[in-house]
C-alpha cells in the first residue's frame, strides 16, 4: 500500500514562490501544510487564496512538514536551506542553490549525513522542448545559448550570470558531459550594481566549446540553443517548446555540388541546399508545465527514496563554474580599473582580452 501526500511547505511566496505554493495545492502527492514569508500582508494574501495557514519565520514551521520549497532571497538559501536538512526536512533550493561553493558544499555535505533530498531548481530540465531534443543530442562540438529579458526589478541581489545565466550553465555542463578546462568571460552592470550582461565563453576538456550570452536589460524575452554535432545542427526555443534538427541526407556526398548550376538567389539556395542535400525536422512538445514536472520529480524522490533528477551536487557544479567567471570578470574589472560607475561607459568597457594569472 503507497504512502500518502507529502506534507509541505513553501519558503518565500514572492513572484516564483507563489507558484510553487499553487502548484503544490493542485498535487495530490502533496499536501500544503503552511506557507512562510517575512511580508505578513504577502503571506496573509496568499495563504487565503490557497486556503492554508501561515507563519512569518520558517522555524515556526509545523513539525509534520517533510519537504519544503526554498524560493527567498540567494543571501538566505543556505541559512534556511541549513536549517531545514538539519530538522530533518527535504529541501528544494531555487537556483542559485546559494550564494557560495563553500555554502552549497556544506549543505550537500548535511543532505548526505542526514539522508535527506536536497534538489536544486533548475527549472530548464524540464522543459518539454528540452527533454524532446535529448535522444538527438550526441557529443556536440559548440553550442551557443542565448537568454535574454526585459529588466524585471526582480532578483536584484545577484548578478545576471546568477540570475538567468546558470540555466545554460548547467545545461551546458549537464550536455558536454565533460570538465570545464578554460573560461574567458566579459560582464558589465547596467541598472544595477552587479553585472546585468554577460557573455562568456566555456572550453572542455573533451573539445567541446559554449558560449553563453545573458542580458537582463534586453528589448525582448529569449530563450534559445543551437548545438552542433557531427552530421546535425539543432535549434530549440524554450518558449515556444519548437526546434528544428538539421541532418545531411544519407546519400549526400560532396560530389554531388558539382551537378547544380549555382543559384542565383538566396530562395533558390536555401531550396536546393534543404532539399536535395539537408533535411530539416520540425519538432514540438506539449506537456505539463515545467515548474510541476519539477516539483513531481521532487516528490517521487522523496517518496521512491531516490537521487533527485537535479540533486545538490549539480547545484555546487554549476555554482562552481559561476565563480570562474566571476574571477575571470573581476580580474578584468581590476586591470582595467574600472567600477560600477564607470563600467557601462563605451570607452571603458571590458574587452576579451586574457587577464594575467
Amino acid at each position: 500500500m503507497g504512502r500518502g501526500p507529502i506534507k509541505v511547505a513553501v519558503i518565500g511566496v514572492g513572484h516564483l514562490g507563489k507558484e510553487h505554493a499553487r502548484v503544490y495545492r493542485e498535487l495530490r502527492e502533496a499536501e500544503l501544510v503552511c506557507i512562510v514569508d517575512i511580508d505578513e500582508s504577502r503571506a496573509r494574501e496568499v495563504a487565503h487564496t490557497l486556503g492554508v495557514p501561515f507563519c512569518l519565520d520558517y522555524r515556526e514551521i509545523p513539525e509534520t512538514v517533510e519537504a519544503v520549497s526554498v524560493v527567498t532571497p540567494t543571501v538566505s538559501h543556505y541559512e534556511i536551506g541549513k536549517y531545514c536538512l538539519e530538522q530533518g526536512m527535504h529541501v528544494l533550493l531555487e537556483k542559485p542553490m546559494t550564494e557560495t561553493t563553500e555554502e552549497a558544499r556544506e549543505l550537500v555535505e548535511i543532505a548526505k549525513r542526514k539522508k535527506r533530498k536536497l534538489q536544486v531548481g533548475h527549472i530548464e530540465r524540464f522543459n518539454p522542448g528540452f527533454r524532446g531534443i535529448l535522444p538527438y543530442i550526441q557529443n556536440p562540438r559548440f553550442i551557443q545559448a542565448h537568454r535574454l529579458s526585459p529588466f524585471s526589478f526582480r532578483s536584484l541581489d545577484v548578478s545576471v550570470v546568477h540570475d538567468l545565466m546558470i540555466h545554460d550553465i548547467d545545461i551546458v555542463l549537464e550536455l558536454s558531459k565533460s570538465e570545464v578546462v578554460e573560461v574567458e568571460a566579459l560582464g558589465l552592470p547596467v541598472l544595477t550594481e552587479t553585472e546585468d550582461m554577460a557573455q562568456v565563453r566555456l572550453k572542455f576538456a573533451n573539445g567541446c566549446i559554449a558560449d553563453i550570452t545573458a542580458n537582463r536589460v534586453g528589448w525582448k524575452k529569449l530563450r534559445q540553443i543551437r548545438l552542433f554535432q557531427r552530421g546535425a545542427y539543432i535549434t530549440l526555443d524554450y518558449m515556444t517548446k519548437c526546434a528544428r534538427i538539421f541532418t545531411l541526407r544519407p546519400d549526400y556526398t560532396p560530389e554531388m555540388l558539382k551537378k547544380f548550376s549555382p543559384p542565383q538567389t538566396v530562395e533558390e539556395i536555401n531550396a536546393l541546399i534543404f532539399h536535395d542535400f539537408i533535411q530539416v525536422r520540425e519538432l514540438s512538445w506539449e506537456g505539463e508545465e515545467p515548474l510541476k514536472l519539477e516539483l513531481r520529480s521532487f516528490l517521487k524522490a522523496i517518496r521512491e527514496d531516490k537521487v533527485p533528477e537535479v540533486p545538490g551536487e549539480v547545484g555546487l557544479r554549476a555554482l562552481e563554474v559561476v565563480e570562474k567567471i566571476f574571477d575571470y570578470i573581476r580580474r578584468i574589472w581590476k586591470k582595467e580599473n574600472l567600477n560600477v560607475r564607470t563600467a557601462f561607459h563605451p570607452q571603458s568597457a571590458p574587452h576579451s582580452e586574457k587577464p594575467p594569472e
